[in-house]
């Protein structure tokens, strides 16, 4: 680091990189059949893996983005830490106690309606197997309910600007890379 400057967005980064990272081995289990789906469509499988993954990176960008954007119009600094333990908690609980859905009045019907319409548009899109098909493939992927990408987003409600709001999803995501590319090459051999 160079004398003067502000380590406080590098931490950042580096926890964004660590928690997808260490977070991965859940992106295995929950994306890495679709990567394999997808990306075993036609040849080559390795550019094809790199362009669904892209896309699913991408959609986390726009998440971040979103999340920073509304972070900015509220305070969530001192809420932030609270929320992503309690959260964190929450889904620990769900997954020792084998809960598989909570019911929460409203919003866990609008949750089953976006990804049947996710799940509907992924069938789509899967069936056209051309490279922008895989980008938006990843994208919609990107966007089916995570807690692991709950958490990371609530780091960005914490975040006042919508460009490193990006950054740190975008980053977050890199972080799964290595994971859901070895996994998925090593699968395939």
């Amino acid at each position: 680091l160079l004398p003067g400057t502000n380590r406080q967005p590098i931490a950042m980064f580096i926890t964004a990189l660590v928690i997808g990272f260490l977070g991965s081995l859940h992106c295995a289990g929950m994306c890495s059949p679709l990567a394999m789906a997808v990306t075993n469509l036609s040849k080559p499988a390795f550019i094809n893996r790199l362009t669904y993954i892209g896309g699913r990176i991408l959609s986390y960008g726009v998440q971040g983005v979103v999340a920073a954007s509304v972070g900015s119009l509220f305070e969530f600094t001192g809420l932030q830490t609270a929320f992503s333990i309690s959260l964190g908690l929450l889904l620990i609980i769900a997954g020792f106690a084998g809960i598989t859905s909570f019911n929460v009045p409203f919003i866990s019907t609008g949750i089953q309606k976006l990804t049947t319409f996710i799940k509907i548009m992924l069938s789509n899109f899967i069936k056209q197997k051309t490279k922008l098909s895989l980008i938006i493939t990843g994208m919609l992927n990107g966007l089916l309910p995570c807690g692991l990408t709950y958490i990371a987003l609530t780091y960005c409600l914490t975040i006042t600007n919508p460009v490193e709001g990006f950054f740190y999803m975008l980053i977050f995501g890199l972080g799964t890379l290595p994971v859901m590319l070895g996994l998925t090459t090593i699968m395939q051999t």
